[in-house]
């Protein structure tokens, strides 16, 4: 388990890494060709961070316990414009562990966010539009509350998976808003034993929940800000909104990220990152659906481009 955690972190540092590289020199190459960068239509970059904590106690009479964390993120975008057409790409990889003396291995981040949008321009900054949202996680998930661990998630189980047709607003090239009236959610339980508990809202035994509805997504991305004290601030949210036409339209489905990222320097940057569900079909044991909160603050390697 140590080292398959490993490997998936150093996964995603290499990924890190390689973006990095391939987006800077796409970047470079646009601002030395201006004509070509017209044609081309292409905008790209993104954040990618690596923070490490350790802690080490040794006859402390206060007491203490061992423990060293590792957190990586990579948010990526990609985005292309010519005359009507627009095409708009991100993509949130992260996954981070902590390991203590006594608990040993338990992961504290673990994410697989994919999204594509397409429009046609209809009038103005209104585009017919077409989405599609897959997010999923790496690794297995478990409830330390028992013993043994339970377990509560790993890759595909759950996964969640967005096609919607409607219309987006992009006033500019740092936001928009997407509204989707024909939407369909589908939901993967891709483990037995998840499946047969009835997770994440499937019928206890079936792998995949469908769902119609109505969707909303906004998004906001900057980081040209021009007031002296925001310039070296990278700041993205992400609010998406589902209602089921066909049970309970009036649980509305959140899911609500956003990330700030400060650069102290070239490589090095305090990160602030958090995360809000709230699914009508993730229920606790007393089958209430309970709102989600995740939070990290973080020090460390960052790269912005």
């Amino acid at each position: 388990m140590k080292s398959k955690k490993i490997i998936l972190l150093g996964l995603i540092l290499a990924v890190t890494i390689s973006a990095t590289a391939q987006v800077t020199e796409h970047e470079a190459k646009l601002r030395s060709e201006d004509t070509k960068a017209t044609e081309d239509g292409w905008r790209a970059g993104g954040v990618t961070t690596l923070n490490f904590s350790q802690m080490y106690f040794n006859n402390w009479a206060a007491g203490g316990e061992n423990s060293y964390a590792l957190n990586g993120l990579i948010n990526l975008f990609a985005s292309f414009k010519r005359d009507a057409l627009t095409w708009d790409n991100t993509l949130i990889m992260g996954y981070g562990f902590i390991n203590q003396q006594v608990n040993g291995f338990r992961k504290t981040d673990d994410r697989f966010d994919f999204t594509s949008k397409v429009g046609y321009r209809a009038y103005g900054n209104f585009f017919y539009s077409g989405l599609v949202n897959f997010r999923t996680q790496f690794d297995n998930g478990y409830n330390f509350a028992t013993d043994p661990p339970a377990l509560i998630s790993r890759f595909l189980a759950p996964a969640y998976m967005i096609s919607a047709l409607g219309i987006s607003y992009q006033p500019s090239s740092n936001f928009s808003v997407f509204l989707a009236p024909l939407t369909n959610r589908l939901t993967i339980v891709n483990d037995s034993i998840l499946s047969n508990q009835g997770a994440f809202g499937v019928t206890p035994g079936d792998r995949t929940l469908m769902e119609f509805g109505g969707y909303l997504r906004a998004n906001f991305t900057k980081n040209d800000f021009k007031s002296e004290w925001l310039r070296n601030v990278t700041f993205t949210t992400n609010l998406d909104l589902f209602s089921n036409y066909l049970k309970n339209p009036q649980n509305i489905n959140v899911n609500w990220e956003t990330l700030i990222a400060l650069r102290v320097n070239k490589f090095l940057s305090v990160n602030v990152n958090t995360h809000l569900i709230w699914d009508h079909n993730v229920r606790n044991d007393d089958d209430v659906a309970l709102v989600q909160f995740r939070q990290l603050l973080g020090v460390g390697v960052s790269y912005n481009f």
